[in-house]
């Protein structure tokens, strides 16, 4: 009985020492690189989420490193899509993807493998401009926001992701930036001031209040419209 026990540890050391014994996993790794794809700069603290295909919950999330480098271990074997960003600069931006109207390519992954791939993210567009009240003077604190077209017809109000909406400064003037690629409706509107019998109608660009007369505006990547004015009109409430 202890020869035996002492042939299996035999046995068992020498494949240890086996270089070309296959490595026992169940998941595979991810390495990648982020980076910009105007400049071929790379981009640190991009943040980086892996979502199994036909899914949409993030299954692992990470950032990159000062090299734009980022690693996705104990990945299951399986599809997937990997998407990066960097909020307020470059809009969100899938593996595969060159264009914004592009698909995101799909990686396969096998156990004990190792898949690289690389990212470039594609520069948010920017909108700026100016709203003023009916006399003409700056409006602080107006509310402005986008929605996407292809979404339901609504005036978004103002959230931490100020690509989607923002207020004015004391200057009446407000800038959205990193916002993705794509068609968008732009809109404005302001709070209502207790005892007022009257407030300030909400209009779309370029400062109509039908949405089905307003101007859609086509954003691409890294452009800047500037001079997206308002005037907002009182009505009775």
């Amino acid at each position: 009985m202890r020869a035996q026990s002492l042939l299996l540890a035999l046995l068992l050391l020498a494949q240890a020492r086996d270089p070309g014994r296959p490595v026992d996993s169940s998941g595979g790794r991810i390495v990648g690189r982020v980076f910009a794809a105007d400049t071929n700069r790379p981009v640190s603290r991009a943040a980086v989420r892996l979502v199994r295909a036909n899914e949409r919950a993030d299954l692992q999330t990470t950032a990159t490193d000062d090299e734009g480098r980022f690693v996705l271990e104990d990945v299951p074997a399986g599809s997937y899509s990997v998407f990066a960003s960097r909020p307020g600069t470059f809009a969100e931006t899938a593996f595969g993807q060159s264009s914004p109207d592009a698909p995101a390519r799909l990686i396969s992954v096998k156990a004990g493998d190792a898949v690289q791939i690389e990212i470039g993210l594609l520069r948010g567009a920017i909108v700026s401009g100016r709203i003023l009240d009916h006399a003409g003077e700056p409006l602080a604190l107006a509310g402005v926001g986008l929605a996407p077209t292809e979404g339901p017809p609504a005036i978004p109000r103002p959230t931490m992701d100020r690509s989607l909406g923002t207020v004015t400064d004391d200057r009446g003037e407000y800038r959205l930036f990193g916002i993705r690629a794509g068609e968008y409706l732009l809109s404005a509107y302001a709070p209502r001031v207790l005892g007022d019998t009257r407030q300030f109608a909400p209009i779309y660009y370029p400062g109509v209040s039908d949405i089905a007369a307003a101007t859609r505006i086509q954003l691409s990547p890294g452009q800047e419209i500037s001079g997206a004015d308002f005037t907002l009109r009182l009505v009775p409430q």
